[in-house]
This record gives structure tokens, C-alpha cells and sequence, in this order.
């Protein structure tokens, strides 16, 4: 009988712990496949990125090649020639300084200079240098700013000038023959429901165009990276954009215009942050 009660509780034992392992086994075993998953989707992402990338470098450098050996056999059209050179020229430097900038998301090193600066300002300046490119595309520029906007900001002026560059840009890109308007006003916007920050004061940026809009598909994963709405771009300039507004304290969504053509972006900004903010 003390063997066959030894016996008993050995078994007992042994399918205790053989459940125990099957379980450990099968939760790694999940865990496993949830990782390789992670891992090949990066993979996937990651191989895209750099076919992306290496389309994109390609065209600029052959067109700065291409033109510099027109010159090279030609002396005629010189302001042709260099014109190109240096728009392809300026094309890489923004590409190599997106890459530059989403290592920096990623390693969370993404670095804000805060100082005051006059926001309509600087969107006027910025507006000046796109009106060669909304001319040859016919398209109008429109600035509005409301009377109750702080004429000073605190905030990083080059950063942000990076993302109202990239919207306009990309609002010129999708419109012909229309217009894109930027209107700046002050605004009540819920930063974070858990938050004693709710409601709080901001600044509001709109940029509005009457172009293509955004495809159904394209408007959950806009700020992602590498979604583009052109088969042109490497799909990075909103998803940096969006994590140096992110950076200010403030919001950036979009969506298409309902009783109109077109579609609007439009970034928030905190008033009166903490000068201490880094």
C-alpha cells in the first residue's frame, strides 16, 4: 500500500509538472513566434525603407550628373544647367537630413532649441520661398492670421519651420490651378484628457488646399513612417513632422475637406511654455 501510495504521489508529481512545463513551454513558444513576427515585419519595413531611399538618392545624383556633363560639353545654358544641379543638390541634402532626423526620433534624441521668434513672420518668409513653386504650378498662396494671435512664440523656430515647409510643400504638390491658405488663430484644443493640461490655450496652424486630397486608405497611417501619398518621397517628412510637434506639447491630424476639393493639416502649439523646457 506505501508503495502504491509512493507511486501515486510520483505520478501526481510528475503530470504536475509535466502541465507546469507545457504551459511554460507553450507561453515561450507564443512569445517566439510573436517575436520572429516583429522581427520579419522590421525586416520587411527596413528593406522597403532602403529601396525607397535608394530610388530617391538615385534620381538626384543622376540628374546631377546629367547636367553636369551638359555643361561639361556645352557652354550654352549655364542658368539652365546649374538651376537643376542645385535643386537635385538641395533634394539629397533634405533626404539625408530626414534619415538624420529619424535616427534621432528613434533613439529619442530629437533635440528642441527653444527661443522667441515671431510665428507670422517666419511664415511669411516661408511663403516667400515657395512662390516660385506654387507659380509654376498656378497655384495661390494665402496668409491669414487673427488679430488675437501672440505676435511672439517660444518654441524652436528652425524645427517648426521644417514642418510648415514640409506642409506647404506638400499642399503645392497635390493642388493646380488652386490655392493654399495659411491661417494661424488661438484655440481652446484638449492636449490630454488625463491631463491637468486639458484645454489649455494654443496656438493653431491650418493649412488648407484645394487639390487632391487624401486617398481613404492613406488617412489612418498618414503620420507613419514611410507613407507617402505620391508614388515619389520616402513617406518621412509628415511622421517627422508630427514627432516635433509631438515634442512642443502640441497635436497635428488631417483630413480631407468636406465641401470642397482638397485637404487640411493643421498642428497645435501650447502658449506660454515652461522656459525650462528642453
Amino acid at each position: 500500500a506505501i508503495i502504491a501510495l509512493s507511486s501515486l504521489g510520483i505520478f501526481f508529481v510528475i503530470t504536475y509538472w509535466n502541465r507546469r512545463l507545457r504551459k511554460v513551454v507553450y507561453i515561450q513558444t507564443k512569445e517566439l513566434q510573436e517575436t520572429t513576427k516583429r522581427l520579419t515585419y522590421h525586416d520587411k519595413v527596413q528593406k522597403e525603407f532602403i529601396d525607397i531611399a535608394a530610388h530617391e538618392f538615385r534620381t538626384p545624383i543622376q540628374s546631377v550628373l546629367g547636367y553636369s556633363e551638359m555643361i561639361h560639353s556645352s557652354l550654352k545654358n549655364f542658368d539652365q544647367y546649374f538651376d537643376k544641379i542645385i535643386r537635385n543638390a538641395r533634394r539629397l541634402e533634405k533626404l539625408t537630413e530626414d534619415i538624420l532626423d529619424v535616427s534621432r526620433i528613434e533613439g529619442k534624441n530629437l533635440q528642441l532649441s527653444l527661443s522667441d521668434f515671431d510665428l507670422n513672420q517666419t511664415i511669411q518668409n516661408i511663403i516667400e520661398d515657395h512662390q516660385k513653386e506654387a507659380l509654376e504650378k498656378s497655384v495661390k498662396i494665402v496668409f491669414e492670421a487673427k488679430k488675437n494671435v501672440p505676435t511672439t512664440i517660444y518654441a524652436d523656430e528652425a524645427r517648426l519651420q521644417q514642418v510648415i515647409n514640409n506642409l506647404l510643400s506638400n499642399a503645392i504638390n497635390f493642388t493646380n490651378n488652386g490655392t493654399v491658405t495659411i491661417t494661424v488663430y488661438n484655440a481652446q484644443v484638449d492636449i490630454d484628457a488625463n491631463s491637468e493640461e486639458r484645454d489649455k490655450e494654443s496656438i493653431v496652424v491650418e493649412i488648407k488646399d484645394t487639390g487632391t486630397g487624401i486617398s481613404p486608405e492613406m488617412v489612418s497611417r498618414l503620420f507613419e513612417k514611410f507613407a507617402t501619398r505620391s508614388e515619389s518621397g520616402t513617406g518621412l517628412g509628415l511622421y517627422i513632422s508630427k514627432s516635433i510637434i509631438d515634442s512642443h506639447g502640441g497635436k497635428i491630424w488631417a483630413y480631407n475637406n468636406r465641401d470642397e476639393k482638397g485637404a487640411t493639416f493643421t498642428f497645435t502649439l501650447p502658449i506660454n511654455q515652461k522656459k525650462g523646457k528642453k
